[in-house]
């Protein structure tokens, strides 16, 4: 059989014994361009997985390029370790270029259900609330209900940024979310388009010699309030090093001191 040897268990020259069992010699893989990952999938989520279904995954060795795979089967013998029921999941996948080795570790991705052509937002800008003065005069007289969070089909508020200091609410319907990231769409009325920038949070910037430094106004005088504050010393006397807080050591001049 043609193919690649994987591991060789035997030397030039060692005596190979004859028995009722046959003895391995190599482990041969006969086409690595054609290979699969044997994906362990918790019991929770192994309803959501099915032959044929797309697979992307990485690689440690190669972390910037994805790669795709299907499906194969999934294997109905499963193991239990620290009460936790996972199941191997065997995916086929493609590798003309044998950029993929044998035993490399692959973190895979199940696709379960896709949407495409569609506006994603990160979860952080469903939070962000601006202050009166930074929402745009225009809508100044408008105040938005805040975020229903027990409907989930109900318009949320986030804010789109119009110039350097203001911002200006849009209505969004929230769809899908991944976890850190949702796919949105503009609800009636309002207007939303691949580019604009929403507002996910605001970044205090003090400038250099500023309240920072410890100058005037500074981190003790309202200044950056996440700068960690210096212990205090505690006072001494006229008398030196000895003296308690507060108190006053005198010494008989005997000379110099520095």
């Amino acid at each position: 059989m043609d193919g690649t040897i994987v591991v060789r268990q035997v030397n030039v020259g060692q005596t190979v014994v004859s028995n009722m069992s046959a003895s391995t010699l190599f482990l041969v893989a006969r086409d690595l361009s054609k290979m699969q990952i044997w994906a362990s999938v918790n019991e929770a989520d192994i309803a959501k997985v099915h032959p044929g279904q797309l697979v992307r995954f990485t690689v440690d060795a190669r972390p910037h390029e994805n790669y795709t795979g299907t499906v194969n089967k999934i294997r109905p013998n499963a193991t239990m370790s620290s009460n936790v029921v996972t199941y191997i999941v065997e995916i086929d996948i493609d590798n003309p270029e044998r950029k993929l080795l044998p035993y490399m570790s692959a973190n895979a991705d199940f696709i379960v259900h896709e949407v495409k052509d569609a506006l994603m937002l990160p979860d952080s800008a469903f939070d962000f609330q601006p202050s009166p003065k930074m929402i745009d005069p225009k809508f100044a007289g408008e105040k938005p209900a805040p975020n229903a969070a027990d409907d989930p089909k109900a318009p949320v508020t986030v804010w789109r940024k119009t110039d350097e200091h203001h911002v200006a609410p849009v209505k969004v319907l929230r769809g899908e979310s991944d976890g850190t990231r949702s796919i949105v769409s503009a609800a009636e009325g309002a207007k939303l388009e691949a580019g604009d920038e929403i507002v996910t949070g605001l970044e205090v910037i003090v400038p250099a010699g500023g309240p920072a430094a410890g100058g005037p106004g500074g981190a003790q005088q309202g200044g950056n309030l996440f700068r960690p504050k210096m212990p205090e010393r505690p006072k001494r006397g006229a008398g030196g090093v000895e003296a308690k807080p507060g108190q006053e050591v005198k010494r008989q001049n005997r000379g110099p001191h520095f």
